[in-house]
Formats: structure tokens, C-alpha cells, sequence
């Protein structure tokens, strides 16, 4: 269902996989019979949408009824949106939240460990017999 793909996001940004388990068996007794456990930091009507999507029940499920998608596109979670501009592909994507990252200089001592360059703690090091390049030539 296109309408689906408006709902994708919260499934995907609440970094849980609502059933999962490492051991197969396990988790389809966990998609059968298993709580739903939901984030709290959902909104009530993203709750009431995903719990309508996710029942175990497929004839009761959120758009399994004779309205189809048209039932998923009133839900409440879904009403700010204009489904006509977005058949129409009128509406803006919203622009991804990127952190900008700023390069910073890391000392090598805190990635190779005190004494690394230094030929004077070089039998203090830890690690001896371990080869390292060294900053300007470099050779180990």
C-alpha cells in the first residue's frame, strides 16, 4: 500500500524491532503470542495506528476492512496529510536531519597510547613488537 510509506518512518526511527529474537522458533511465538511493547515516546495517535497495523488478527487489521487504504489514509495519525497532493506528487519531501560533524585533531598518543612515538618509553610500551607508522616518513 502507497499510504504505508507515510508510516514507514516512525516503524523504522523507533529502533526496536517490536517482536524480535535472536532464535527463529522463538521469535514467531513472540509475533503469536507476544506483548507489543511500544517506545513511550510515541504520540498516542502513532500508538493507536501501529497497534491497529500490527494486529495478530488480519481481518481486523487497520485497512483489511471494504474501505482498503482509505481506511489507514483517516486514521488520525495520517490526517494532517492532503492525499490528493500527494497522489499528485505536490507535497515537499522534508529535508533529512544530517548532524554536521566537525573535524577535530586527535592527539596520536590517545589512539596509539602514551610513549608510542617516544623512543625513550618505547620498552615501557605494552605492546612491544607491534609495528606503527610513523607521522612524516612513513615507515614503522
Amino acid at each position: 500500500m502507497r499510504c504505508l510509506s507515510a508510516f514507514l518512518p516512525i516503524i523504522l526511527t523507533t529502533s526496536k524491532w517490536y517482536y524480535y529474537d535472536l532464535y527463529r522458533e522463538q521469535l514467531y511465538a513472540n509475533i503469536q503470542n507476544g506483548p507489543l511493547k511500544l517506545p513511550n515516546y510515541l504520540s498516542e495517535d502513532a500508538r493507536s495506528m501501529l497497534i491497529s497495523l500490527l494486529n495478530r488478527n488480519p481481518y481486523k487489521r487497520l485497512g483489511a476492512g471494504k474501505a482498503g487504504s482509505d481506511e489507514i489514509k483517516k486514521h488520525a495519525f495520517l490526517a494532517s496529510i492532503n492525499w490528493d497532493d500527494a497522489m499528485a506528487r505536490k507535497l515537499k519531501v522534508p529535508k533529512p536531519y544530517i548532524k554536521k560533524m566537525v573535524p577535530q585533531e586527535i592527539p596520536l598518543e590517545k589512539v596509539y597510547g602514551r610513549g608510542a612515538f617516544d623512543d625513550n618509553m618505547r620498552n615501557q610500551n605494552k605492546l612491544n613488537d607491534w609495528s606503527y607508522i610513523v607521522k612524516g616518513n612513513g615507515q614503522a
